[in-house]
């Protein structure tokens, strides 16, 4: 297959041929062959930037951050500020404040995640994001300063942990209910980072209806995202960890979904693991 791809891209006769073969490479790649494929990702941002596609040119800026070490994908990093810097200037409009508010994301969960002064970055998120002149109208910061909030509130120390999760599910509510005010394409392009922050904060607070409402709704923005006319183009995309969330999560409860539901969930679940397990 990979030999195929390969004559198809090199035998392109359009530009956009040449992009849409070179994403299907790319993905194939990464996705299928589970091998590394950043200089083809490199050739696909430049193959979006001739064709003006900026789908293209934020999947490949993306895909070339999500390499970065998940402890250095920070907003200091020398890697990340160049590719923000070339999102700046080849996006525009919405494509441009969700792509930069997602990168924020990945920037909070890399703090939050390899800190090793709980106190310090609760202290450095909570100032970061606590501003009186702050702009309550620009859902994007809202979305990232309740992610943060949120995040922060999961480091915190309480009684029980249980405790954390519920002060920091209330943050999460509010990322959520703003997600959907979104156009499916950004909202789930930001949710697809933030689901299994949400989704923990909500079962650890054992809040059961919560959980399996918001992983009903995460699938369905996933089934209309999927049916967008760039994303059905992109053959090899992989959702099986949207999908994995769903199936596990789900088989959590049933007396809430049903047992039949949760016990098929049960056996994707175990699908999807063996075949994790034999690649």
């Amino acid at each position: 297959m990979a030999d195929s791809l390969k004559t198809l891209f090199i035998h392109a006769q359009t530009q956009q041929e040449r992009m849409e073969r070179c994403l299907n490479l790319d993905n194939y790649y990464r996705n299928y062959l589970l091998k590394d494929s950043i200089p083809l990702t490199r050739i696909l941002f430049d193959e979006g930037v001739k064709a003006k596609n900026e789908y293209i040119i934020a999947d490949a800026l993306r895909k070339l951050i999500m390499n970065i070490n998940r402890k250095e994908r920070v907003l200091t990093n020398d890697s990340v500020i160049y590719y923000l810097k070339l999102a700046d200037k080849y996006l525009t409009g919405e494509r441009k404040k969700s792509f930069i508010t997602e990168v924020h994301l990945k920037n909070i969960r890399s703090i939050v995640d390899w800190t090793d002064n709980e106190g310090q970055t609760i202290e450095y998120l909570t100032k970061m994001y606590t501003d009186p002149e702050e702009n309550q109208e620009d859902i994007y910061f809202q979305i990232e300063r309740n992610y943060a909030l949120g995040m922060a509130t999961t480091l915190t120390i309480s009684e029980t942990r249980i405790e954390n999760y519920k002060n920091a599910s209330r943050y999460f509510d509010r990322v959520f209910e703003l997600l959907l005010k979104l156009s499916v394409e950004h909202a789930a392009e930001l949710l697809f980072w933030a689901n299994d922050n949400i989704y923990l904060a909500y079962l650890n607070s054992h809040e059961g209806p919560k959980t399996v409402a918001f992983l009903e709704k995460m699938m369905d923005i996933l089934e209309h995202y999927r049916e967008m006319p760039e994303v059905k183009k992109d053959i090899y995309q992989n959702f099986e960890y949207v999908y994995s969330l769903y199936y596990m999560g789900i088989a959590h409860f049933p007396s809430l979904v049903g047992y039949e539901k949760a016990y098929h969930c049960l056996e994707k679940t175990d699908e999807m693991l063996r075949k994790r397990g034999s690649c």
